[in-house]
């Protein structure tokens, strides 16, 4: 397709690298000697690239980066394709908006392509782009090791003594396979088979009878509803909430002051099935109301005795909420993708989209690392991956360790999650290239 034509009231601007260009309009003058912005008295244009950027692997992330950096959950991450996405402010009339383009043949300083611009401009800007130059001969998305890189590498720690590693190289057939489309086939003898849940735990669907087991000593009851597959809850005899489809997933905390409940009760509005569900918020002293479903049952996790709850919000915002209803942390993600929400030693956790957060902190902001992904306790300890520009290697007990490998599997789903890290509480295995050589390591 060939670039859009300006009109007589508006101009071109050419990327002074000649990978783009874009219309704005011809009043519209650069300002002073900054490269990439221009301002009239009605908007304005900023676009550049984004070198810092270059080792995160897709622009949705770098959409969730910019997002969050400052206030996270402000503004809102919208998906716009393999390729791109965009980042705007959370009101109806938004007062800008910025997108983000992959050039994945370019030179990784010049991988992303940031264009943000007025709401009232920001559209015809964004729909005027066109490639003028895309590939470079040797460009790629390779990311260059740089000088804080290594720095950081060398002073990281050695593998502790009571951790051993172990490597087992795949056979030729799989050297040249992609994780993200053929399943690996684990080496024999490299997982313990005195542990055979070290792959996968299974998961058991509640019957009735186990969750009214947990809830007879708090008073409640499930009781058959009117229709098939729906139950009423049932408080010291009396009915409490009717109409519930789904069996709630039950949260008991010990205290010195003894247990405390709480679960999710999902309420249909509609009898003939038509209506939307209500979610309620069932404790030892009642249920009180939560919110409208949204697809996304809540999450909930105890830290120390309070209860926290995390909600996927309008918007696709992640929110930390305690049982109050009160905001804690919110982090906007784009799209319903998987997450990890968890307590442990008196800090809560959020991973998603291999971003860490704890207690509100952002961990990649705070140490630097495009990534962080599978944490967990590993012989009491806590463990995750992490990259650090072009290397992905792991932290345990809270210190990086000098071993690093290109990439490592991770994040698929359905039957090619059989690629991702596998986590024991004394063994981590995985699959990683190093060298253009992909392995089996064992973590033990």
């Amino acid at each position: 397709l060939l670039p859009p034509t300006p009109a007589p009231d508006e101009q071109v601007y050419t990327d002074p690298q000649g990978r783009y260009r874009l219309i704005v309009p011809a009043d519209w003058r650069p300002v002073g000697g900054t490269v990439g912005l221009l301002r009239g008295d009605d908007g304005f244009l900023e676009t550049t690239y984004l070198p810092q950027m270059a080792c995160i692997d897709y622009a949705l992330r770098v959409c969730q980066w910019l997002a969050n950096e400052e206030e996270p959950g402000k503004y809102r991450v919208i998906w716009e394709g393999a390729d791109r996405c965009r980042v705007r402010s959370p009101s109806s009339a938004p007062e800008s908006a910025t997108l983000i383009i992959e050039n994945p043949s370019a030179p990784p300083a010049e991988r992303y392509i940031y264009i943000k611009a007025d709401a009232a401009h920001f559209s015809a800007i964004k729909n005027s782009f066109a490639w003028l130059r895309t590939a470079d001969e040797g460009g790629g998305t390779t990311c260059d090791r740089r000088p804080q890189d290594s720095v950081f590498w060398d002073e990281a720690a050695p593998l502790p003594e009571d951790l051993t590693l172990v490597t087992y190289e795949l056979p030729p057939e799989m050297q040249h396979a992609d994780p993200g489309e053929v399943i690996f086939s684990r080496p024999a003898g490299a997982i313990p088979t005195t542990r055979p849940a070290v792959l996968a735990t299974a998961y058991a669907t509640p019957s009735v009878e186990n969750i009214n087991e947990r809830l007879r000593p708090f008073g409640y009851e499930l009781r058959p509803g009117a229709e098939p597959s729906f139950y009423d809850l049932y408080r010291r005899g009396e009915p409490l909430l009717t109409h519930l489809w789904r069996l709630p997933e039950v949260h008991i905390l010990q205290t010195p002051q003894g247990e405390r409940l709480a679960f999710t009760a999902y309420v249909l509005q509609d009898a003939d099935h038509k209506g939307h569900s209500t979610v309620y918020l069932v404790q030892e002293d009642g249920a009180t109301y939560w919110s409208e479903e949204r697809g996304v049952p809540p999450t909930l996790a105890w830290l120390n005795e309070n209860l926290l709850v995390l909600d996927f919000d309008p918007g696709a915002v992640l929110v930390v909420r305690n049982a109050r209803h009160e905001t804690l942390f919110s982090f906007s993600v784009g799209w319903d993708t998987p997450w990890r929400f968890w307590t442990w030693e008196g800090h809560w956790y959020l991973e998603v989209n291999d971003f860490l957060i704890r207690d509100g902190e952002i961990l990649n902001q705070k140490y630097g690392f495009e990534e962080i992904f599978g944490w967990h306790i590993v012989k009491g300890r806590p463990f995750y991956f992490f990259r650090k520009g072009s290397s992905i290697g792991f932290a345990y007990d809270g210190q990086p360790i000098n071993i690093t490998f290109e990439e490592i599997a991770h994040g698929y789903c359905c039957g090619l999650a059989q690629n991702n890290p596998a986590y024991a509480e004394d063994f981590v295995g995985f699959f990683a290239r190093r060298e253009s050589t992909w392995y089996y390591v064992v973590l033990k």
